[in-house]
């Protein structure tokens, strides 16, 4: 015992002699504050219910001053205390890094989704975690482990990733959240898909057509397999986040191959499924677009290993989600001619570069073949009365006024009123990566950087450019992989405070944006159960009658009434002045109040309803067209 105690007080003695410094104390003291932040925020934000929060005025004549004064002299007391016993400051810096991301956590949640706060927040965790970093005093440049233990982490972030994304995404389905556009759309083609082996829709354009009319996306075939077992709509979200979860497995194996550790691997793999883009869209509906960063990322890891054949596959995969997504092979191509060495990767970039090209005249003409056209009028912008319409005006208007161009991607404008988008749109693609992708030597890199600038930055229609939508996971990607490839580059220590700061601001984002929608789905669905378990009992028991029968629907209810051949979207009688004559009309109940539609009321009778549901059936006598 007295051996023990000599140690302490060897240990204690040796702290103070060795570890004592301005700095350090400094960094006790911001500690304790944080901590006792944490605990005196809280307290206040579960008394309240969040109904005062910590950027309000009001928050100061609440805020239980004596409990963060207690507070902040325990966690003084108790760090020091511990700290000295060890003999190392080592427990101040690992609270204090906990301490930073659980504090800016709360609030971000408190905020949700407010990037300037997150900003602010940005600025915090870097210079926090760039002190930490400094001469590794969190001591993470000495964990090391094997390339099973990274491979088994990241593996079971993905799977966390699946679980939690694709379960709360899916209550959008459960809640009767979700709409003809765009998920009633993809619930009626796939149940299609599952009785005739062709993408049918009858809700896109209110008429049957074949979806690929709309967008050219053989990439749903894969998704058929499981969907002929899992034949419901919840199968597609959470195939959805599968697909998304599937890329970290590509970030490890390209940090591997660009000579990081497998912790700094497993570590950046973290930052791809943290990054809010990942998840942030997950809670818009189902969309192609979610296969474009497992695609793009595994095709730069076969790039980078130079393996034709899996190169290939890959960039036909990638072109297989949508007929823009060629810009995205285009822009890899490029990158391969100008940044990789070798007769053998010029020539794969040159057939990459004709396949993309090649690749879009085909998946656009067949779009035409199908009775559809090419959705480009998103860049009607660019049009002009000297060239008029297409994509050849568009090229010119870039060529002939380069300052048109730079305005429109900085400057948001939607029909034809400046509204604010842009710049926020690239705050929350480049703080989490901390801007490394612009921290690059290699000129040749930027060109990565065209599909954004095409898809998202180039065009006013606002939900290309907003990160809660479908139209970010390639771009995300793409800058994922620059910023991998730049801080490959840089000196070991500043690969360290980069990555472990890109970390704890991609949780931080997490926090900001996926959590709060995963909250509000789930409690909503738990606070009005009984009713959505009542709605879809009586769907249920007229399923027999509906599937043979032709149905107009609410946009809340064409994603459940996915199985009905003869599906109508009501909200083309809104906007089109459309009267088509269907069997059955079912309306939210809240529906005839709002918008009143004379023709339901005459020519139908209302046979059934249940809280927010209503059936009405064709009246007899009434002629249908």
């Amino acid at each position: 015992m007295n051996v023990f105690f000599n140690k302490i007080i060897a240990n204690v003695k040796r702290f103070f002699k060795e570890q004592i410094s301005l700095s350090n104390i400094i960094a006790l003291a911001a500690t304790s504050f944080v901590a006792a932040s944490i605990i005196t925020l809280s307290s206040v934000l579960v008394k309240t219910d969040m109904e005062v929060s910590f950027e309000m005025i009001k928050f100061l004549e609440i805020v239980p001053r004596g409990l963060f004064m207690v507070s902040l002299v325990l966690v003084f007391a108790i760090l020091l205390v511990v700290s000295a016993i060890l003999a190392t400051a080592r427990p101040i810096y690992i609270t204090l890094a906990a301490s930073t991301v659980t504090l800016s956590s709360i609030m971000v949640g408190a905020l949700e989704h407010d990037i300037y706060f997150n900003f602010g927040i940005f600025f915090v965790i870097f210079t926090v975690f760039t002190w930490l970093c400094t001469d590794d005093k969190l001591g993470l440049g000495k964990i090391s482990f094997s390339d099973k233990t990274g491979l088994i982490l990241v593996t079971a972030g993905a799977i966390v990733f699946t679980v939690y994304v694709g379960y709360h995404s899916a209550f959008q389905y459960l809640t009767y959240t979700d709409a003809t556009f765009d998920f009633g759309i993809f619930a009626q083609m796939f149940d299609m898909m599952k009785k005739t082996g062709l993408p049918i829709t009858s809700i896109e354009r209110s008429e049957v057509l074949s979806h690929f009319a709309v967008h050219f996306s053989p990439v749903y075939y894969l998704l058929l397999p499981g969907y002929l077992i899992f034949s419901s709509p919840v199968y597609l979200y959470v195939m959805q986040a599968l697909v998304i979860a599937v890329g970290a497995f590509a970030v490890y194996l390209i940090s591997k191959k660009l000579g990081f550790s497998p912790m700094a691997s497993a570590a950046l793999s973290y930052v791809y499924l943290l990054f809010p883009t990942m998840s942030g869209g997950c809670f818009y509906d189902f969309h192609e677009n979610k296969f474009l960063s497992v695609f793009i990322l595994f095709l730069v890891y076969f790039i980078l290993s130079e393996k034709p054949l899996p190169i290939f596959i890959f960039a036909l995969l990638l072109l297989s989600v949508k007929e823009d997504a060629a810009i995205y092979l285009a822009s890899i191509a490029l990158f391969v001619i100008l940044a990789r060495k070798g007769k053998k990767m010029k020539l794969i970039g040159s057939s990459l570069l004709l396949l993309s090209v090649v690749y879009f005249f085909f998946a656009t003409n067949m779009i035409e073949t199908l009775g559809g056209n090419p959705m480009i009028t998103r860049l009607s912008d660019y049009y002009n009365k000297i060239d008029g319409n297409g994509f050849s005006a568009v090229v010119k208007t870039i060529f002939y006024d380069i300052g048109y161009l730079i305005r429109m991607c900085f400057t948001a404008t939607y029909k034809g009123e400046p509204v604010a988008g842009k710049i926020v749109f690239i705050l929350w693609m480049f703080l989490p990566l901390v801007f490394t992708p612009f921290f690059t030597e290699k000129i040749s890199t930027f060109v990565l950087l065209i599909p954004m600038g095409v898809i998202n930055l180039m065009q006013s229609w606002p939900y290309q450019y907003n990160i809660d939508f479908q139209y970010t996971y390639g771009s995300a990607a793409l800058a994922i992989f620059m910023a991998i490839l730049a801080i490959s580059a840089m000196k070991n220590s500043l690969q360290l405070r980069l990555i472990t700061t890109m970390a704890a601001v991609t949780l931080v984002f997490f926090v900001s944006v996926t959590v709060p929608k995963a909250n509000y789905y789930r409690e909503y669905y738990t606070n009005h159960i009984d009713s959505f378990k009542e709605v879809t009992a009586l769907l249920a028991d007229y399923r027999d009658e509906f599937e043979s029968a032709s149905v107009t629907a609410s946009d809340y209810f064409t994603p459940h009434l996915y199985y009905v051949e003869e599906l109508e979207a009501l909200y083309y009688y809104n906007n089109g002045g459309r009267t088509k004559y269907t069997d059955y009309f079912v309306v939210h109940s809240d529906y005839l109040k709002s918008t009143p539609v004379d023709f339901i009321e005459e020519n139908y009778e209302l046979v059934d309803e249940v809280r927010f549901l209503q059936i009405y059936k064709i009246k007899e006598g009434v002629r249908p067209e």
